[in-house]
């Protein structure tokens, strides 16, 4: 058989398929003609292994390896499906190529001294990745959050199992009080879809509720909160007679409660709004009464059309004074300014006050920034905490709500490896603009986060005048969701609850986070050496008026991380 001329013809003699006879074709002038028969040994599809059999040896050889134009196989009307060249490439019917393995390690090999087959192996010298280095689908590196938050521990005043015994009244479209379809405990809840101003309540409990140095935890679902004006929670002994806490936090882009999430939401004394009829608060907002209570209500107004709300469970749990007797402060600073070093710090190492420096990582050593000396002084010399903000600052100026879920996780996963990196062992994430929703295609941040951090701080706290501040609780419901009043600073001397006049004042927050239990987050910007000029700036006299009340008040001052990863 001529090799350099001669061709083989593939005809298919068993309808099974399980053999294809290989003629070959003679070359112009000879008439030497000899067949090959490829047998499936067994069954089970492409890739199952072939034999051979030919009356001339140098027809299986070219059928198994091919010479010259080593293969050509075509179907019934003549067309090549499949061609092998001298190469080794493979050109399949739709003019595409495919190489073997062996072809392509000897390429390889060709190319490059060591290298790191497909089936594994290792490299003796460095690995430079462009892109996403993965593995099991999980993009490396990961640092995983350095610490877990406690859950705690809560006895149920109700589950909203059969037989709960609630009932609706006010402006009520319609409900499903033992609602089997919607649950996340035991095996049912209940919903109400409320058109107006509705209440959900319970009276006449038998076993009368004892608050004192107690939380309220509870759970619920707002199917569209768009249509959420307030969701309120009382405790008393009638709808006359009871407080009133008021829950719906929001930063006016985002609000503690999102569209169709379970949400576990925490109020103890420090956060309660008003009293009514004989249950009231005093002067400086201390309650008259903490026990004896026996009517509790949710009390939700519906905004824009009906809102539905899903209620799960309520339970007492053991409020912060359990773990810090006077309440708990935490003194924040987003953003990296160098005005944060240099007049702030002084302010507060006389008191032996540490902070936490929320970082954004592409901007240290910046006009205007913080040097990384300057930040690991502050870590090493004075024990503040270098946690995270963003990695580079066109996301944090455009917000992570402004992208893809690839791309705030590849942010956040640099901005971790930077801080691993230069040595900062900060654990807690601030989100750019306080913005936590969802990325551009509807993956939770907060989730992306849970990767690399151990809690993401808010700047939810407030919802209406000075006194209406929620405070977070320890341990936090959500540590990915925390409260935190933001933004402080005495310009303008608005009298909102972030004017430094009403932090510092009788019945304001630090009196209230003392004398009820409370973990405040104060968070601040710029600090200024004259008068504030703008909103995000705090002069230096008010923020040392700030930390000369909270000394005053005994309220001891940690990092974020060091109250989430506090023990008892």
């Amino acid at each position: 058989m001529s090799t350099d001329t001669d061709r083989v013809k593939v005809k298919n003699p068993d309808p099974s398929f399980n053999a294809l006879r290989v003629e070959q074709v003679p070359a112009e002038g000879t008439s030497d003609t000899h067949t090959a028969v490829l047998r499936q040994k067994a069954t089970g599809g492409v890739g199952s292994a072939l034999s051979v059999e030919s009356d001339n040896p140098d027809v299986a050889a070219a059928v198994v390896q091919g010479v010259g134009d080593l293969l050509d196989l075509r179907n019934a009307e003549g067309e090549t499906v499949l061609s092998v060249g001298n190469d080794g490439a493979l050109e399949l019917s739709d003019g595409s190529t495919a190489a073997s393995q062996s072809y392509v390690d000897d390429t390889v090999a060709a190319v490059v001294d060591d290298y790191l087959p497909l089936t594994g192996g290792s490299i003796s010298s460095d690995l430079d990745v462009v892109g996403r280095l993965t593995a099991a689908g999980f993009t490396l590196p990961m640092n995983t959050p350095a610490w877990v938050t406690p859950y705690a521990q809560g006895t149920p005043i109700t589950n909203y199992q059969t037989g709960h015994g609630w009932g609706t009244s006010g402006s009520v479209a319609s409900s499903s009080l033992n609602d089997t379809s919607d649950f996340v405990k035991g095996t049912q809840s209940a919903s109400v879809t409320f058109s107006g101003n509705g209440n959900f309540d319970k009276s006449g409990i038998s076993s009368t509720l004892d608050l004192t140095g107690k939380a309220v935890r509870f759970l619920v679902k707002v199917d569209d909160v768009s249509k959420l004006s307030q969701l309120n929670i009382k405790f008393g002994t009638s709808a006359t007679n009871c407080y009133t806490w008021q829950t719906k936090a929001t930063n006016g882009t985002n609000t503690l409660y999102q569209s169709g999430e379970w949400t576990q939401v925490v109020v103890s004394w420090a956060d309660v709004h008003s009293g009514a009829g004989t249950h009231t608060l005093d002067s400086n907002r201390v309650p008259s009464t903490t026990s004896g209570f026996s009517f509790i209500r949710f009390q939700v107004i519906a905004t824009g059309g009906n809102c539905t709300v899903h209620f799960q469970s309520v339970e007492i749990i053991d409020d912060i004074t359990a773990h810090f007797p006077n309440g708990v402060v935490s003194v924040v600073f987003d953003d990296s300014w160098d005005n944060q070093y240099t007049l702030a710090r002084p302010m507060m190492d006389p008191y032996g006050y540490r902070g936490t420096a929320y970082t954004i990582a592409d901007s240290i050593g910046g006009s205007g920034r913080m040097t990384a000396t300057q930040l690991r002084n502050l870590q090493d010399l004075s024990g503040w905490e270098i946690a995270g903000h963003a990695y580079q600052t066109s996301v944090h100026d455009s917000r992570l709500t402004s992208f893809t879920a690839a791309e705030v996780d590849d942010d956040l996963r640099n901005l971790r490896a930077w801080l691993v990196t230069n040595g900062f062992r900060g654990d807690s994430f601030a989100y750019p603009g306080g913005n936590f929703a969802r990325t551009t295609d509807n993956v939770p941040i907060e989730r992306i986060v849970s990767r690399y951090f151990s809690s993401g701080r808010t700047i939810l706290s407030t919802y209406g005048s000075a006194v209406n501040v929620l405070k977070e609780q320890f341990p936090p419901p959500r540590p990915y969701r925390t409260l935190a009043l933001s933004a402080i600073g005495d310009y303008p001397a608005t009298g909102g609850m972030d004017d430094p006049d009403n932090i510092v004042a009788a019945g304001g927050i630090l009196d209230v986070t003392k004398r009820q239990g409370a973990w405040l987050v104060l968070t601040f910007h710029h600090i200024t050496a004259g008068a504030a000029a703008e909103d995000t700036e705090c002069s230096q006299a008010a923020f040392g008026t700030i930390m000369d009340a909270i000394n005053s008040y005994g309220i001891p001052v940690l990092p974020v991380s060091e109250v989430m990863r506090y023990r008892a």
